[in-house]
């Protein structure tokens, strides 16, 4: 397995460098594996200050995100298209979430999470919420640590790992997801999730160092998408999926 913060990649960094030409074209699965598919244009890169360098502690990025309610998963397609979003990616992803036996995650709104599809697995731990993670309008802004396996066969393993250690399976969750980007806007996700159990939703994702900066980006965002009135979940789709089976 590889590790690594997924969520370190850094702003000003992007600036020098350019998609290596060799790479084929896909879907990336997470911001981590879209920067390790970018490769340095040195040209760019001996005009960025000493500061900036590789050999330099990465700046941590914030991802900011919100959800809500999607009554009319069509009518948002059709408005992406308009804008020029287009569609990264169709899969179908299963998440197991745990929890430590001597903190209720739930109550602490941690995530621990395995996610499986096709050709792909990583571990995922979100930290627990908190005044400035958990904003009043329900922006969560929180830093994230992924662990992406060698093979979706390891997650399985890792399941095996985490119960020997005697963390406490909660539910998995099966969402069907399709993402959407910008050729132009490479900061914003629109994901477009079907939950079993739970319903239809969307979410819009926005990359940045600056939380605030990146949460007044993130309503532009719904504005213009025409989401701005749908209702806001708050809740992570591990909750509404184990209030559905109770």
């Amino acid at each position: 397995m590889t590790g690594g913060p997924s969520r370190y990649v850094v702003t000003h960094r992007l600036c020098g460098y350019q998609r290596s030409p060799s790479a084929t074209p896909r879907p990336y699965s997470s911001r981590s594996e879209r920067s390790a598919n970018i490769a340095p244009n040195p040209v760019l890169l001996a005009s960025i200050p000493p500061s900036t360098r590789e050999d330099d502690p990465p700046m941590h990025l914030i991802e900011v995100e919100r959800k809500r309610e999607l009554p009319d998963p069509c009518s948002l397609r059709q408005r992406l298209a308009e804008l020029g979003y287009r569609e990264a990616g169709d899969r179908a992803e299963v998440d197991t979430y745990y929890s430590r036996p001597d903190v209720d995650y739930m109550k602490t709104v941690e995530c621990l999470r395995i996610r499986q599809r096709d050709g792909f697995a990583e571990i995922t731990y979100k930290p627990p919420s908190n005044a400035s993670t958990h904003g009043e309008t329900d922006v969560i802004a929180k830093r994230e640590t992924n662990v992406t396996l060698s093979s979706p066969d390891q997650a399985a393993t890792a399941n095996q790992l985490l119960a020997a250690i005697g963390m406490v399976e909660l539910v998995r969750v099966e969402k069907a997801r399709t993402l959407y980007q910008h050729p132009e806007h490479d900061d914003i996700i629109v994901s477009i999730d079907t939950v079993t159990h739970a319903g239809t939703f969307v979410e819009t994702e926005v990359t940045a160092a600056d939380t605030d900066a990146a949460t007044v980006h993130l309503e532009d965002v719904e504005t213009e998408l025409g989401i701005a009135d749908h209702p806001v979940v708050g809740r992570p789709y591990r909750d509404l999926v184990m209030a559905a089976a109770r």
